[in-house]
C-alpha cells in the first residue's frame, strides 16, 4: 500500500507544540516557587514550635530556667540557665547567665515580625511560660505573602494560628 500524503510533522506544528510546552512549563515553575515559599514558612513555624517545646522539656528535666531569645527578625537562641533558679527573674531576657543550646537562623524570606531584639519566652522549672514579648504572648512569622502566629500559653501549650 502506498501513502500519497505527507509523512511526519511540519516545522510549524513542531514549533507550536514547543511553544505550548514552554508556556505550561513557565506556569508550573511559578506555581512551584510559591509552593516552596509556603513550605519554608510552614517549616520555620514547625521548627520554632519544636524549639519552644524542647525548651520547656529542658526546664522540666534539668530543673533550670530555659528561654527562647529572639536576637533579630531572622535569628533566635534556645538557652539554658547556668544557675539553679526555679523562677525566671524580671530581666530574664537580658540575663547573661545562660548557655546556648541551639542557635537558629530562619531561611529567607521567612522572618519574625513585631518583636524587639532580646524579647524572649522563658520557662520555669514547672514548665510554665513567662513571655516577655513586645506583642504579648505572640510570635508572628511571615514570608511576605502569608503570616502565621505561634502562641505559647502560660501553662506550656503552644498553638499555631494561620
Amino acid at each position: 500500500m502506498k501513502f500519497s500524503g505527507p509523512r511526519g510533522f511540519t516545522m510549524i506544528e513542531i514549533l507550536i507544540v514547543l511553544a505550548v510546552l514552554g508556556i505550561l512549563t513557565g506556569i508550573a515553575v511559578s506555581n512551584l516557587l510559591g509552593f516552596r515559599q509556603r513550605l519554608d514558612l510552614d517549616k520555620a513555624v514547625e521548627q520554632l514550635t519544636q524549639d519552644l517545646q524542647h525548651c520547656r522539656a529542658l526546664s522540666l528535666a534539668k530543673s533550670r530556667v530555659c528561654r527562647v531569645r529572639f536576637l533579630s527578625s531572622e535569628r533566635y537562641l534556645v538557652e539554658l540557665s547556668t544557675r539553679s533558679a526555679s523562677m525566671p527573674s524580671r530581666n530574664v531576657c537580658n540575663d547573661s547567665s545562660f548557655a546556648t543550646r541551639r542557635d537558629r537562623k530562619l531561611k529567607a524570606p521567612v522572618a519574625i515580625s513585631g518583636l524587639e531584639a532580646n524579647d524572649c519566652v522563658a520557662y520555669d522549672t514547672r514548665g510554665y511560660a513567662h513571655p516577655s514579648l513586645s506583642t504579648p504572648g505572640q510570635i508572628t512569622l511571615s514570608n511576605g505573602e502569608r503570616d502565621m502566629t505561634v502562641v505559647p500559653s502560660i501553662v506550656g501549650a503552644i498553638r499555631v494560628v494561620k
